[in-house]
């Protein structure tokens, strides 16, 4: 698992959080719009994914139309929130 890490390091892949709203909705649209997702997963209220750093900014549209609060976090390695 390793060298995936080190891949999305090398290629530059954001990792995102975003809470409430419809998720469902907001992988369909991200999908629709040609945002490349993956590793998406649901824990509890959040859900967390990954996407190419360049095509970052066109999440946070789709975010914003399908509802979710706060519209959408990146995630810094360590697992913190930044902005």
């Amino acid at each position: 698992m390793g060298w995936l890490r080190l891949w999305r390091f090398f290629v530059g892949y954001v990792r995102f959080c975003g809470e409430g709203g419809f998720p469902a909705d907001f992988l369909s649209d991200a999908t629709a719009c040609g945002i490349r997702l993956s590793d998406t997963k649901r824990v509890g209220e959040r859900f967390y994914g990954y996407c190419p750093a360049r095509q970052y900014r066109a999440l946070r549209p789709v975010a914003v139309r399908v509802g979710l609060t706060p519209p959408l976090f990146a995630l810094a390695a360590d697992g913190e929130i930044g902005r």
